[in-house]
């Protein structure tokens, strides 16, 4: 890529795309920033914190203004020089990301992801340009969506690395960490605040059962014959009998037996050594274990992979489409008849240049020719 007079030309466009790429970085950085979310938070295995922090309308506002910048970009490379555009935007970027780390202390530990997505920004620059010189039928959408699609991908990869460098020295604490989230989560199902974890068929049987008892009891003719009595103590236990069988009945001794129930599942449950026979049952996780970094770092670029992708990539689709049209009419009344005579940006970003994809049909055009020549 040439560095000219014109890749450091600075003019309305320029400026322009700076504030616009400076504004809307800076935007999606507070969003995220006001998700609360910490580094530590992407190696934590306490999955209700992190729950808590990303199931909120910042997360999914940052996932949505994630491309824009990106979509700016685009819509700008069909009227800047492409060394023109990428000297903007990385100045531009930078600008935003620096402020943002300065105002956001949650974010200064996320360097490697500023890195990582200044880094894509040459990358989705080139993609516009090939794609611009490329594509005949929704043009702005499709490389709007392109481009975005390129930063995410290499923004996920910097997860990658950034899980990798961080579980793979310490590997053995992060292993406790994950064995003892997957034992409070076994604890969690008869813990006593989770009523679903006593079967009611369990409190169904000791309840009939001691409710059969006493009945057998109570319906002896024996027993019969103490109500007729009149002394005082024979009356008492009649009167205790009966408390006790409507007791059998009530809703209380129905909890009490579960609360009982689950107690005993509890103490059971904390007596078994859960890791040891998840290894022994399931070889596949005492690898997984092994290679906790790797099993993570897939783990987070999968995950953040699919969300940017159902989330952000149509966010690209459809501002860039937006955008150019706005952009374009914008264009048009300042300078009338100017958009009829738009020459077509090629491989390299520079008006008229001969794109891959021309140059391509007019040798199979000229092959052609030479046949048509000899067969004559």
């Amino acid at each position: 890529m040439e560095i000219n007079t014109e890749s450091l030309e600075i003019g309305p466009k320029q400026i322009i795309a700076a504030v616009l790429i400076l504004l809307t970085t800076f935007l999606w950085t507070f969003f995220l920033a006001s998700t609360g979310i910490v580094i530590n938070d992407f190696f934590t295995f306490q999955m209700d914190i992190v729950a808590g922090k990303l199931l909120t309308i910042n997360t999914l506002l940052f996932f949505i203004t994630l491309p824009i910048p990106i979509t700016v970009m685009a819509i700008f490379a069909k009227r800047m020089d492409k060394a023109n555009l990428m000297i903007v935007s990385l100045i531009s970027t930078l600008l935003a990301v620096g402020a943002a780390m300065i105002l956001f202390k949650n974010l200064q530990d996320m360097w490697i992801l500023g890195v990582f997505y200044i880094i894509s920004l040459p990358f989705a620059i080139e993609t516009a340009f090939v794609k611009y010189s490329e594509l005949e039928h929704w043009i702005s959408l499709r490389t709007s969506m392109s481009s975005a699609s390129r930063m995410i991908i290499i923004l996920s990869l910097g997860l990658f690395v950034l899980s990798a460098i961080t579980i793979f020295p310490n590997q053995d604490a992060y292993i406790d960490k994950f064995e003892s989230f997957i034992e409070d989560f076994a604890l969690s199902a008869t813990s006593e605040g989770n009523m679903s974890a006593v079967p009611d068929s369990a409190t169904d049987v000791m309840v009939v059962t001691q409710l059969a008892t006493i009945d057998s009891i109570m319906g002896n003719q024996v027993f019969e014959n103490l109500r007729r009595k009149e002394d005082p103590e024979v009356l008492a236990f009649v009167v205790v009998a009966d408390t006790a069988r409507d007791y059998l009945q009530s809703p209380e001794y129905r909890a009490s037996i579960e609360k009982q129930i689950r107690e005993a599942s509890t103490t059971v449950v904390e007596e078994i050594d859960i890791i040891k026979i998840m290894k022994e049952e399931f070889p596949l996780f005492e690898t997984m274990e092994e290679f906790l970094w790797l099993t993570h770092a897939i783990g987070l670029l999968g995950i953040f992979s699919f969300i940017a992708s159902m989330i952000s990539k149509p966010t690209a689709a459809g501002v860039g489409a937006v955008g150019e049209a706005i952009f374009s009419f914008t264009e048009e009344q300042m300078n009338p008849g100017s958009g009829k005579k738009k020459k077509k940006i090629g491989y390299e970003g520079q008006a008229g240049t001969t794109s891959p994809k021309d140059i391509t049909k007019q040798k199979y055009q000229n092959f052609a020719d030479e046949i048509r020549q000899k067969e004559a």
